[in-house]
């Protein structure tokens, strides 16, 4: 499914271009069969600049039902597009800005873990220009927080008003081996979340546990969509590979004033990278939910955020 990504308004894009650098390296014309090893280039130094949309929507109730075995299980990764397709959020609070991530070195965990250092950037749109945004949370952090913050709680919790990083695509501590890319965080020394394994062919899946040392009910599964051709700032690609990610965090407990259960539900995160040998990910789409009931068309809370590749390369200034 060919997915609309927001445009950054001509003004800010100049800024951008003026204020964050990135080379936009040529590609050759012949198209590349993905493998792991080319997936995702991890040379020191490699950057990625994303033009950047966080849109949040009409702030609904959250389905919530009588008990945990009442929830509904995840969407299916190849139902991901039908229920976008068939429930679209509206009235959408959108936010601009970029996102951008660069190979930097080395990085220890608090765990412990070593990787390569994917550090992470946000800059968002205010009075015209652009202002850096700080956070703490790194990569897979952002997901453990979100879960160890939302797991019990006495009222729904609204989604943030304020503008906040991807949390499928994203850096921290990486690893590329020749059976995997993911990253590493400080909760432990295994992998914390997987990017790819080493097959990329179409209808490939695989899944992946989440904080098992912390939860034993929170998923990552994965689905190797489609080969495509994609349209971005540094080219034309007729060989990118759309992956899909649906992220189960469990089910959640809501409880009133006096600690009495109010319902359950299950929050999601799911959505798509788009990758291009020897370029890397030059598209992501991701929608937070919490509480959907799909069967009803009931959403829950949303928010949704697109990155769109607008340079990339090793060190120096960007060339549009």
């Amino acid at each position: 499914m060919r997915r609309f990504f927001p445009v950054l308004p001509v003004l800010l894009l100049s800024v951008i271009l003026s204020v964050v650098g990135c080379n936009n390296d040529t590609v050759g014309p012949t198209p590349v069969v993905p493998t792991i090893d080319n997936i995702w280039p991890h040379e020191d130094g490699r950057s990625w600049t994303y033009d950047f949309t966080q849109q949040s929507f009409d702030d609904p109730s959250l389905a919530l039902f009588p008990d945990s075995a009442s929830v509904p299980p995840p969407p299916d990764p190849a139902d991901v597009d039908s229920i976008l397709a068939a429930l679209p959020a509206i009235n959408p609070t959108t936010h601009h800005g970029i996102w951008r991530l660069k190979f930097d070195g080395q990085i220890t965990t608090e765990s412990g873990a070593q990787g390569q250092n994917l550090d992470e950037s946000l800059f968002t749109e205010l009075d015209g220009g652009l202002v850096n945004v700080v956070f703490t949370d790194h990569g897979p952090q952002r997901l453990l927080h979100a879960l160890l913050r939302d797991r019990s709680q006495q009222a729904p919790r609204k989604m943030p008003s304020d503008v906040e990083p991807p949390i499928l695509l994203f850096g921290y501590a990486f690893e590329q081996t020749p059976d995997h890319i993911g990253t590493y965080g400080d909760v432990d020394q295994d992998l914390a979340w997987k990017f790819l394994d080493d097959q990329l062919q179409v209808a490939h899946r695989f899944d992946f546990q989440l904080v098992p040392s912390l939860a034993d009910n929170v998923f990552l599964h994965v689905l190797v969509a489609e080969s495509m051709s994609v349209s971005t700032e540094v080219g034309e690609f007729s060989n990118a590979l759309r992956v899909v990610y649906v992220v189960d965090n469990g089910i959640f407990r809501i409880t009133d004033e006096s600690g009495a259960t109010s319902g359950y539900f299950r929050p999601l995160v799911f959505g798509e990278i788009v990758y291009v040998p020897q370029v890397g990910p030059v598209q992501s789409f991701e929608r937070v939910i919490l509480g959907p009931d799909f069967a009803t068309g009931n959403l829950g809370l949303v928010i949704d955020r697109f990155c769109n590749l607008i340079g990339t390369g090793l060190d120096g200034g960007l060339t549009p």
